[in-house]
This record gives structure tokens, sequence and C-alpha cells, in this order.
């Protein structure tokens, strides 16, 4: 149930069924249901095998009939063999209650303004001989409403109950039951209506605040949880501005950092330009240095161009070797002369290998002692004009030119390295087949000796052969 103000009167409700046990129950402007659950639950619980009719017009955004989820729902999962909602307003629904059918109908007054007028023309004839009317908020200042109340409780005896909107009783002016007839007869001073009044109003009051606790502590335990979403929100918000503050400091310190290397590029600068220009004094001699660097260039691109043509020839020699040492497995009863022939080959390539290694040695060094001067001229000729510009220009590719002559020098070396390794397990291949040769051949020799019991090997085969 919810917070809804007709909850004073349900203790009333559940009292007034229990002495009346009416057949067919009324109720219009049912709204969202609070009291019609209440009568559907008391008389499933008495088993009255009473009907039961939810009459309203409930309305969407879009003006189409909805009912309220919850009461369509508890309706259809509870009370759908007794129970019936009639949607389609206060006149489509007089037309299915039959005239003097109704043993007990609620109007709840609070829930349209014109209810007032539809029941005093429609639906009071819908009430048995002995049917009972309730008025739910009579304590409003309608104009309709009043002139309802003034109107019934001149007809009928009537019983009025405090708390809520206010709920008037109209009993019927005829055979009305005996109970209810005594407690309208008493007058508000009486003792007896003060004690009944006080008993449901006291009932009522603790039915309306429990509601209202219970309503209270969910929105409490609701508060609670998003409270504590909003606790670990903050806490993961904590930890993200924790997070971004680590970053900020690391960039903070990268930031100082770069702003000390540009300081120290700046200082440095200025003392590239300072150098620069006590290198552009002495640019007077730096032509004929330059003309020295190009002969020196040329003499070591020629340098270069014979020893790729002596790395060529090793390359070509090894080669060779490779063929000869292919044509040894298909040669054996000559591995030892091919042996011998090989290493004396291999001598000789170990001989070139180490002049090619030393003459490697004396280039580089000879290129490194051409960069040092190159690197002079160079930045002895940075800051001259156009002329002096191209001309190291012309140094600098000078330059890349020597540098991949000695990269391919370089890859040179590792192919006769690598060359002589293969060369080395050749020979020890060949020197393995030897072995095996003389080793093979020794047991050949043991074979065709004579034996010592007369009649070798040697002329049994004869024999054989002869015969």
């Amino acid at each position: 149930m919810r917070d809804d103000k007709i909850l004073w009167h349900v203790p009333f409700f559940f009292w007034l069924l229990e002495a009346t046990r009416p057949r067919r129950y009324v109720e219009l402007g049912v709204g969202e249901g609070v009291a019609y659950m209440a009568v559907c639950q008391a008389l499933h619980r008495m088993r009255a095998h009473a009907q039961c009719f939810a009459v309203g017009e409930w309305r969407n955004e879009d003006g189409q009939i909805a009912v309220p989820e919850r009461l369509a729902a508890r309706n259809a999962d509870l009370y759908e063999d007794f129970s019936q909602i009639l949607s389609d307003g206060l006149g489509k629904a007089a037309e299915v209650i039959d005239d003097g059918s109704v043993d007990l109908m609620l109007v709840d007054l609070t829930q349209d303004e014109s209810i007032a007028a539809s029941v005093q023309q429609t639906w009071l004839p819908k009430l048995s001989s002995t049917g009972i009317l309730l008025l739910n908020g009579i304590g409003g200042a309608d104009s309709e409403n009043a002139k309802l109340v003034e109107a019934l409780s001149s007809k009928s005896p009537t019983i009025q109950m405090p708390g809520g909107d206010g709920l008037l009783v109209v009993l019927p002016s005829r055979g009305p039951d005996e109970e209810l007839a005594n407690i309208a007869a008493l007058t508000p001073d009486d003792p007896a209506h003060k004690l009944i009044v006080q008993m449901f109003t006291r009932l009522g009051a603790g039915a309306y605040h429990e509601v209202h606790a219970r309503q209270d502590s969910d929105r409490v335990e609701a508060l609670d949880d998003r409270i504590r979403a909003l606790i670990e929100e903050r806490d993961s918000l904590a930890q993200r501005v924790e997070e971004r503050d680590r970053q900020y400091d690391a960039r903070h310190r990268k930031t100082a950092i770069l702003q000390s290397h540009v300081f120290d590029l700046q200082i440095a600068a200025e003392a590239a330009r300072a150098e620069a220009q006590r290198l552009a004094d002495e640019l007077s001699g730096a032509a004929t240095d330059r003309e020295e660097a190009d002969d020196l260039l040329r003499q070591e691109r020629s340098a270069h161009r014979d020893t790729r043509e002596r790395a060529d020839k090793a390359s070509a020699e090894v080669e060779a070797l490779r063929v000869s040492m292919e044509e040894l497995t298909g040669r054996a009863e000559e591995a030892a002369k091919e042996r011998e022939r090989l290493s004396e080959e291999l001598a000789a390539e170990r001989i070139k290998q180490a002049e090619s290694v030393a003459l490697l040695r004396a280039e580089r060094q000879d290129r490194i002692q051409f960069e040092r001067e190159r690197d002079k001229a160079v930045a002895e000729s940075e800051t001259l004009g156009k002329r002096v510009a191209e001309l190291t220009s012309a140094a600098d590719q000078h330059y890349r030119t020597v540098k991949d002559l000695v990269a391919a020098l370089a890859e040179n070396e590792n192919l006769v390295i690598a060359l002589t390794e293969e060369l080395r397990s050749q020979r020890q291949e060949s020197e393995a087949i030897a072995t095996a040769l003389a080793i093979e051949a020794e047991e050949v020799r043991a074979a065709n000796a004579p034996s010592a019991s007369g009649g070798g090997l040697l002329n049994r085969l004869t024999g054989r052969k002869r015969r």
C-alpha cells in the first residue's frame, strides 16, 4: 500500500465487511487501488464469495486507457476470479452493473470533482434495499460534494468517521443492520460513540503511520544505497584525482627537464655559433685543404676498388674450392692427395685472408684519418658562401661513398670468414674420409695376406675363379 489517507479507514472497512458480508462490492474513483485491494483481501480471507468491481477512468499522457500497473498486476495475480476492473469510466460501467444489485459501494470523492453528480444521478439506484454507501473525502469544501452529503444525510441514517479526508457511512433508510443502526443513533457526545470513533481512529492511524514508516524505511534504505554509491563514486573520483595529480607531477617534472635541456641546447647553440664565427675567420686557406681532401678521396676510392676486386677474386676461388670439395666424395681413392692439396690451398687462403684483413685494417685506419681531416675541412667551411657550401656538400657525398665502400668491405670480410669456416668443415670431412679409406685399405691388406693354416683367402678366391 502506498501513502494514501484512505488508509485511516481500512480497519473500519474490515469490520464493516465482516458485519455485513456483501455479495457485490463496487468502488468508484479507485485511483491507485489502496482501499479496493484491502477490501478484496478481506473478502478473500472471509470466503464471502462476493463480486467486486473497480470503476475508474485512467488515462496516460497520450490519452489512452492505462490502468496502474501495480493495481492490474495484483488483481490479475490474486483476485481475478471474483474481481473485475472497469476502466471505461463511470458511464459505461453503470451499463454493466444492474440496479439494486450492489450491497456495498465506496465512492472516493477526492479522485474526481464530477463524481458526486454521477453518484446522485446514476449510481444510487444501483444500491440494493440493504445497500450501504461509503463516501470518502467529505472534509473538502467542494460544493457538489457538500450538496451530496447534505442530501443523503437528510434522507438516511449516517455514521461519520473522522481521520484522513473524512468518511461518511450512509445506511439504507429501511431495514438497516441493527448494529450499524445503533451506532448511527448515537450522538457525538455519547461515550459509546466516542469509544467507537476512538477505537477505529487509533487503528486507522496505526495502519496509516505503519505504512508511512515502511515507506520512510524504504526511502532510508534507498538513501543508504545512494549514499554508499556516492561514497564509492567519491572514492573512485578521489583515486582518479590522485592519479591525475601524479600524472600532472610527472608532466611537470618532465617539463622542467625539457626546459633544462632546451636551456642547455640554447647554450650549446650559442657556443656553436661562436665556433662557426671563429671558423669563418680561418676559411682563407680552406680551398687548398679542400683540394687535398678531394685527392685523398680519389685515392681512397681507388684503394677500395682494388680491395673489392681482390675480395671478388677470393670469393671465386672459395667457390672453386667448394666445387672441388664436393668432388672429393666420389673420389675416395685420391682422398689423401686431395686433402694435401686442400691443405695447401687453405694455407694460401689464410695468407690471403691475413693480407686482406691487414689491408682492411690499413684502409680503416686511413678512413679514420680521412674522416678526421674531412671533419676538420667541413667544420672550417660550414659558414662560407654559396661556393663553400657546395664544396662541403661534395665532401659529404664523398664521405657517404666511402662509408658505403667500408660497409661493403665489412660484408666481404664476413663472407671470407664464413667461407673459411666452411673450408675448415670440409677439410675435417675430407680427413675423416681419408681416415676411413686408410682403415679400409688396411682391412683389405689384412684380408689378402696368406693364412697361417695354409691356402690363404687370396688363393682360395683365385681357385674359385679358375673353376
